[in-house]
């Protein structure tokens, strides 16, 4: 004999998740917004272009023109693009194009979902000296892995 509910358990579920996951505190944006502006505060100032001899390891989309982009594991970047572009908060995909092992403003692009959007500006962080501000038993900042 079947169960009467057993074929609506998967969308129970499903919807379950979504509900969890839409109470899940603060939106998505004002999360990303507050580790930009934490980044911003670590930044140094912009760069013509950086080293890209390896890639990059992994990315975090901070606003819908702002990547934090890390060349190794000690080392990120916020790279800003021009605008218009695809909201980089919600790309599936990112890509970075370089010129000889190198990243260079206003040459090179970030592609995202299709778009393919020059690079406006590159900014060094010093996460040394953001690791050290962060208050004890705060953990480190997220980060997407590469894509």
């Amino acid at each position: 004999m079947r169960h009467p509910f057993r074929p609506r358990l998967p969308a129970a579920l499903l919807a379950a998740v979504l509900l969890c996951a839409a109470c899940s505190g603060i939106p998505l944006r004002e999360r990303r917004a507050a580790e930009l502006s934490r980044y911003r505060a670590y930044a140094g100032p912009p760069v013509r272009s950086l080293v890209w001899s390896t890639g990059y390891k992994r990315w975090t989309a901070l606003s819908a023109d702002t990547l934090l982009v890390w060349t190794n594991i000690e080392q990120p970047y916020l790279v800003r693009v021009f605008q218009p572009c695809a909201d980089l908060l919600f790309a599936r995909r990112i890509g970075v194009s370089s010129t000889l092992d190198a990243v260079q403003v206003q040459r090179d692009f970030v592609t995202a979902d299709g778009w393919r959007c020059m690079i406006r500006t590159i900014r060094p962080i010093d996460y040394a000296r953001l690791q050290r501000a962060q208050p004890a038993g705060r953990a480190p900042p997220a980060h997407r892995p590469q894509r």
